[in-house]
């Protein structure tokens, strides 16, 4: 745990949350900027900063859990859809340094914005850019 990381404090029970589930290993809870009701958190009690550092197994069943929680934010908010999102780092709009999963409701007809403006690319480009990965 991080004496710094509010999700640690939260694990550690000096913050209060609202839970929606919570297990040996992770506990989420709903997030207290809400994009739309139901819009939860889901985290590991272990401290980890991003996916970069999150061990492979831990990170295995931390996608198993927000699966978990993804069917249970739908079924008791009566979603039509649900948006994961996980983000690393500044540049990939992380503000909390403890990794999460965003578990995100929708709706038909009331989509929440896209954190990116999709970019249609020509096929030269793109095999520049893909070059990169050979």
């Amino acid at each position: 745990m991080s004496s710094e990381c509010i999700f640690c404090k939260i694990v550690a029970g000096e913050i209060d949350a609202w839970k929606v589930y919570e297990d040996e290993e992770f506990v989420a809870f709903l997030d207290r900027t809400q994009v739309r009701d139901g819009h939860s958190l889901v985290i590991p009690k272990a401290h980890f900063a991003n996916i970069h550092q999150t061990p492979d197994v831990l990170l295995g069943k931390l996608a198993i859990a927000t699966k978990h929680v993804a069917n249970i934010v739908k079924e008791k908010v009566s979603a039509d859809g649900i948006t994961i999102l996980q983000c690393n780092d500044v540049a990939g709009l992380q503000s909390v340094f403890h990794i999460h999963f965003h578990v995100i409701p929708g709706w038909d007809n009331d989509h929440i914005a896209e954190p990116w403006t999709a970019r249609f690319l020509d096929a030269d480009y793109m095999s520049q850019v893909h070059a990169r990965f050979k």
